[in-house]
């Protein structure tokens, strides 16, 4: 596929794989940069309303992008996939919001590396509740929509959340990525 479509833009550097333990994801295929764009997100502005008369395979892309009211941002049907939209989770990530659409490194990343992030970045109530599998050394085993609240996790990946929830942490707007 190309690295862009009607929806969003993928950086070139990056490769859709279907043999990670978890499935298909986005590898590195050259090295990256901290705070280097990795993809910025686009799609349809939906309504959770709307959101859940979407088929439950096309369920599983959009990102929540507002809070009141309810929005969220993605494919509408199955023709809009693109690459774009499969990074996969990880508790221990290594890329992060830098807007509500805007997805960057968080730290220099390697040829071959998966490119992962926190769903925990992006999802506030019941939205995005899942079983965790990553199997990184601080899986959560569940992932769910009020995760952002967990201390730790505040600390270890505050600046990267997407901006949803920078606005609900006292003080994150400090640790923003900067250009």
């Amino acid at each position: 596929m190309k690295s862009f479509s009607k929806l969003n833009w993928l950086n070139p550097k990056i490769n859709l794989s279907d043999n990670l333990p978890c499935g298909r994801g986005q590898v590195a295929s050259e090295a990256i940069k901290t705070e280097e764009v990795l993809v910025i997100f686009g799609g349809h502005v939906m309504t959770m309303e709307e959101f859940f008369t979407l088929p439950p395979k096309i369920q599983e892309f959009p990102y929540q992008i507002s809070e009141d009211p309810d929005l969220v941002l993605g494919p509408a049907n199955l023709d809009e996939l693109h690459n774009g939209e499969f990074f996969n989770h990880s508790c221990d990530p290594n890329t992060g919001f830098k807007s509500e659409i805007c997805l960057v490194a968080m730290r220099d990343i390697y040829v071959g590396e998966e490119l992962t992030f926190d769903y925990a970045m992006c999802t506030t109530g019941n939205f995005g509740n899942m079983d965790c599998h990553c199997g990184s050394v601080n899986c959560r085993g569940y992932i769910k929509g009020d995760d952002w609240k967990i201390a730790e996790l505040q600390q270890n990946i505050a600046g990267i959340f997407s901006l949803i929830l920078k606005r609900k942490l006292p003080g994150c707007w400090r640790y923003e990525i900067v250009s």
